[in-house]
């Protein structure tokens, strides 16, 4: 007799991805921090926009600060945009649509990549359109580039 399969439940590193940016829009912290190993690491590119590397901690609280600039964020995989996945990781092309909390329309986009562990994300590299980043951050006092460019120390 043959040994019976079990079949093992497996989330693609997109779904992770999905999951996590979801939980990005929504403001859910905790859900968000569900989805992080403990040795979470994410960076902003290029380079030029000044932003620090994050671990996990930093990151949930950047996250948080900038939750206040926007009144409302979807960022999606659009049908027909680029993905590549691989076992443990994806790169996608990425929309961001919503608005600022004053109320002005925001669109941005993105290559994000992600690197899992099983259903979590290990590491997130953004890059963004530098331009379109700028004029939001940098809009009013510049307190956005403030929120990008903070320690949130240990």
């Amino acid at each position: 007799m043959s040994p019976q399969r079990i079949p093992v439940p497996f989330t693609s590193p997109m779904e992770t991805a999905q999951s996590f940016l979801d939980a990005i829009c929504k403001g859910d912290l905790s859900g968000l921090e569900s989805l992080m190993t403990e040795d979470f690491a994410w960076r902003l590119l290029p380079v030029s926009l000044g932003a620090l590397r994050r671990n996990k901690r930093q990151f949930l609280l950047q996250t948080a600060a900038l939750g206040s600039l926007f009144g409302s964020l979807k960022l999606g995989i659009h049908p027909s945009l680029e993905v590549v996945q691989t076992a443990d990781s994806v790169a996608m092309h990425v929309v961001g649509e919503g608005h600022l909390a004053t109320g002005a329309p925001y669109s941005s986009e993105y290559i994000m990549i992600f690197h899992c562990e099983g259903d979590r994300v290990r590491s997130m590299t953004e890059f963004v359109d530098s331009d379109n980043l700028r004029g939001v951050l940098g809009a009013g006092d510049g307190a956005g580039f403030m929120l990008i460019r903070a320690p949130y120390d240990e």
